[in-house]
């Protein structure tokens, strides 16, 4: 495969204090702490505490400058949030922040979502959705980053999300948190990219009952456009 362009090939203009928090985030997202055999549960907490912070203090920098996110992707952070997701997978925190990062990193050009989705991030977000049905949190930003990455049409991404299981996950999360317009909205989206144009993709839908999971999600909010 021919590797990737430069995302920035006429160079990134941002000031030096962004650039070194943009940096100081992903460093704290790739921190690798399997080895340290001693930490105990109260010690292990706190690390997926200052991780989850990370990725939510690199979220609000690339939702606010398009080329903060630029520097980001070009710096590993997307490398970086599917690293944490994988070392931390029973952190609600973490899986929450950084799949609500993940969908900022890659929505800014078809590229991003190659680049994403070689390196794993699809796999990674729907082993959060599998991880964690029961937290809204996880499901709401898992879903809304699952969409991001199949959206548009990119089909290697929605490939490997039906692979996956992506279709089921995301059944059960219309199905199970009904209430909750927004990851209603995000899952909707999600299913959306994976079954179009897709024959095998619908049928699984179906035998996944996304269908009926829709019609009362359609019922329940009925006139709230986001959903609809």
């Amino acid at each position: 495969e021919a590797p990737l362009p430069p995302l920035s090939p006429k160079g990134i203009l941002l000031s030096d204090a962004i650039k070194e928090q943009v940096l100081t985030a992903v460093a704290a997202l790739q921190e690798d702490t399997r080895h340290e055999a001693a930490l105990n549960d109260a010690a292990t907490e706190n690390r997926n505490i200052v991780v989850g912070d990370a990725a939510w203090a690199l979220r609000d920098l690339v939702s606010k400058n398009r080329e903060s996110a630029r520097f980001a992707v070009e710096s590993g952070g997307i490398e970086a949030v599917i690293l944490a997701l994988r070392l931390r997978p029973n952190s609600e925190a973490v899986q929450a922040r950084a799949t609500g990062l993940l969908g900022h990193l890659v929505q800014h050009s078809p590229q991003c979502l190659t680049l994403a989705g070689r390196a794993g991030a699809v796999e990674a977000v729907i082993s959060a959705l599998r991880a964690h049905p029961n937290s809204e949190v996880v499901q709401e930003h898992a879903s809304e980053a699952l969409g991001l990455l199949v959206a548009n049409g990119h089909e290697e991404n929605q490939a490997i999300a039906r692979k996956a299981g992506g279709i089921e996950v995301v059944a059960l999360a219309l199905a199970h948190h009904q209430a909750n317009q927004a990851l209603q909205r995000n899952a909707a989206g999600a299913l959306g990219g994976l079954v179009v144009d897709s024959h095998q993709g619908q049928i699984r839908a179906l035998r996944a009952e996304a269908i009926p999971a829709l019609a009362r999600t359609l019922q329940r909010h009925l006139g709230v456009d986001a959903v609809e």
